[in-house]
């Protein structure tokens, strides 16, 4: 008998019964979510051609996000992000005005949405660290971000810059990409996060919010 397997008749009904709740839930979900894309596709998909081109993904997530639509550059990072090639092995980047398909367009609204839940506290986060107001983050302003997100009594070094920066390249898209990376910032610098990391966003005008 395995273990942790029901084995009287009464919790085999049980077990089953539940399974099939269980499905018939996701497979609600599953509907609801290809409703939900169908509608966007019937109403900003102009050409018909089951995919969004740059035009009608901004058309999209402008009417999603009416008080943020997307920036030029957050429109090139979502088009390069959806048609980057990704293998164990490999990894092929995307193209700026390339199409997004029907299967990947949710993918995509759910990352610009996460972006913008994030996007004020991050601001709060640029504007104390951006010191030159560039929108990035270089190598004179990361070390203060560092120390300030670093636990009491831990010095930031070279080594510590070095490692973030590679990082940062390594989560991103080489040509045009966003280059982030996250940190859990403590209660004293002001900018704890509650359940959520700190992101620094070393490209911010194409940066999406990675979870830690």
């Amino acid at each position: 008998i395995m273990a942790g397997r029901a084995t009287n008749p009464a919790a085999i009904r049980r077990a089953k019964k539940k399974r099939e709740r269980m499905e018939k839930r996701f497979n609600a979900r599953q509907a609801a979510i290809q409703s939900q894309v169908q509608g966007w596709f019937d109403e900003f998909d102009v050409d018909k051609n089951n995919k969004l081109d740059r035009k009608e993904l901004a058309m999209l997530l402008s009417h999603l996000h009416p008080d943020r639509p997307p920036s030029e550059g957050m429109l090139d990072y979502l088009c390069t992000k959806a048609s980057e090639i990704r293998t164990h092995t490999v990894t092929i980047s995307g193209h700026t005005d390339a199409s997004i398909p029907w299967h990947d367009v949710r993918d995509t609204v759910v990352r610009y949405h996460d972006y913008c839940k994030e996007q004020a506290y991050l601001d709060r986060v640029f504007k104390v660290f951006d010191a030159d107001a560039s929108d990035m983050l270089d190598v004179t302003e990361i070390p203060k971000l560092l120390r300030a997100a670093a636990p009491s009594g831990v010095i930031v070094d070279a080594v510590d810059v070095e490692h973030v920066l590679q990082r940062a390249d390594a989560n991103s898209v080489r040509s045009r990409g966003c280059r982030q990376t996250c940190f859990r910032l403590p209660s004293h610098t002001g900018f704890q996060h509650t359940g959520r990391s700190a992101v620094c966003r070393f490209r911010r005008a194409s940066c999406n919010v990675c979870p830690l």
